[in-house]
């Protein structure tokens, strides 16, 4: 069962049309984008756009809506029309092959080229081989070019221009047919068998469609090209099905994230925050990341699940039950060293953590490594209070990013805000210890309290800044919390209940998990 949008979204782009994974290719959803994006520097990256509400109506690839109730298939036929397209993309087109002919080019010119051209492709590997996707995405381009040759019936002059290339130059009524199926049966991996069509197409523009559906990556149209208002599109068989999934689970989410933004907004008062906002989204840097700390992330989990947090029990090592083979092998050997015992998931207490990270621009030199390091730690929290505990991780700068609430499962989409994490802004370091503190305080049912700020301990903001840094603590550590400071330069290291340096990132890692046994056993 798919829980959010984006696990459907992921799910039809990379396995049903592109057919290729997370290593291949990035693939995000964003409310700050109008249009589908494809970007290819550094690696091919994909980011579809999300509906957006503002004073009751809504917005969505060039299209407003009065409401959502009356228009939301057509907002998620458009939505799912944007996977496939750009699914296909990924699979069939390879956009490399255009750069020696894109060089004497005009670019929006030369990228209107090439987008027709591959969109034939695109067409007709949907038609292929999904049908049924295709005959919705065919009422919507029937649907939009009604629309157009309605406007340009009431745009005389742009009609007038139509008509004179119609008797004057190349007739694009003639033409066109016959240039679509050369092009389809042309191999679309050989530029130079596209080259002369590339080149006629260029030199004759004006038979190039301007109505470019709202569902298109959009390489030459500007940020405020607007395609309709109010239309209704209903979707049929399957996709009508994938259309009514995405509009419940949307409703949902969106509901969930508005009360959840609104407990913040309350627990940010009187702070210094500019916004209280929801991280971007990066799947595919998610990956990357937890694929080159897999040792880390691997060593955290295994060891900390290990450590008893009841203050005066026995170490993990003489509790527990009994694991057989390893008692006969120790046993055998007279080797005391062996571990026989796995411990008992009852010698744990319940615990709340709160992961903060800095993103502020003074972190840029460390930024790759401390990331590395909150996810780490995200997955060890993960794993740690899956059962048994609670646990929330958040990012900072001059706003505080939400990346995952404490009700909200590990999944897909909290990585990809991992993932979506950015280097920027100020250091409000004492607001963050203060936004950190209320969520935690806001807990009464678990004792063990944890606040783990990664930062370099330079706050920037605004007056008194410094004072305020060494209060946030004070007050954290006067409500029972402990909180462990990863980063923070040796004159402030005596106000947190635990400090690591971070110069290596694996001595870091054994240095957390060290200071994490000794706190969570009362030795400190």
């Amino acid at each position: 069962m798919k829980e959010t949008v984006f696990d459907i979204a992921h799910h039809i782009f990379y396995d049903e049309v592109a057919q290729k994974s997370d290593a291949d290719l990035d693939f995000n959803l964003s409310n700050k984008v109008d249009f589908p994006e494809i970007k290819f520097i550094p690696r091919i990256s994909v980011t579809l756009p999300l509906p957006v509400e503002f004073t009751g109506k809504y917005f969505f690839e060039g299209n407003v809506f009065d409401n959502y109730d009356d228009y939301h298939d057509t907002i998620w036929c458009l939505f799912l029309a944007s996977v496939y397209h750009t699914g296909a993309h990924a699979k069939v087109s390879e956009y490399t092959k255009y750069e020696y002919w894109l060089q004497d080019k005009t670019l929006d010119k030369g990228w209107k080229v090439i987008d027709y051209v591959e969109d034939i492709k695109v067409e007709e590997y949907l038609r292929e081989f999904y049908p049924e996707a295709w005959e919705n995405i065919r009422i919507i381009n029937t649907t939009y070019d009604e629309l157009y040759r309605t406007k340009t019936l009431k745009n005389s002059q742009k009609l007038a221009k139509e008509k004179f290339a119609e008797h004057f130059t190349v007739n694009a009524s003639k033409e066109m047919p016959e240039l679509k199926e050369r092009l389809t049966r042309t191999d679309n991996q050989e530029i130079r068998e596209l080259t002369p069509y590339l080149d006629f197409l260029y030199k004759n523009q004006h038979i190039l469609p301007d109505n470019v559906m709202p569902y298109y990556e959009h390489h030459y149209f500007g940020k405020y090209n607007k395609f309709g208002k109010n239309v209704k599109i209903q979707p049929k068989g399957e996709f009508k099905r994938f259309v009514e999934n995405i509009d419940e689970l949307w409703v949902k989410e969106k509901h969930n994230t508005d009360k959840m933004m609104k407990q913040y907004e309350k627990l940010a008062h009187n702070l210094h925050f500019d916004e209280i906002k929801i991280s971007p989204e990066n799947f595919g840097e998610f990956l990357r990341v937890r694929n080159v700390s897999s040792k880390l992330v691997k060593k955290l989990r295994s060891e900390l699940k290990m450590i008893s947090n009841v203050v005066n029990s026995p170490t993990s090592q003489d509790m527990g039950l009994i694991e057989m083979q390893k008692a006969i092998q120790a046993e055998a050997s007279q080797n005391n060293s062996i571990q026989i015992f796995e411990q008992d998931e009852h010698s744990r207490q319940n615990e709340n953590w709160v992961i903060i990270f800095d993103t502020s621009a003074s972190m840029k030199l460390k930024f790759e490594d401390m990331k590395t390091l909150s996810l780490c730690l995200s997955e060890a929290a993960n794993e740690l209070n899956a059962n048994r505990g609670t646990w929330g991780m958040y990012s900072f700068n001059n706003n505080f990013l939400v990346v995952k609430d404490h009700s909200e499962n590990y999944n897909q989409q909290v990585k990809s805000r991992i993932g979506g994490i950015e280097n920027k802004g100020l250091s409000l370091i004492p607001d963050a210890i203060t936004m950190g503190t209320r969520i935690l305080t806001a807990d009464i049912n678990t004792e063990k309290k944890y606040l783990i700020i990664i930062t370099d301990g330079q706050s920037l903001g605004y007056a008194d800044i410094d004072e305020e840094f060494k209060e946030s603590i004070e007050r954290a550590r006067k409500a029972g919390i402990s909180i462990i400071g990863i980063g923070v330069p040796e004159g402030i290291t005596k106000f947190f209940s635990a400090t690591i340096s971070n110069k290596d990132l694996r001595k870091t890692v054994s240095s957390f998990i060290e200071s994490y046994t000794m706190l969570a056993q009362g030795q400190l």
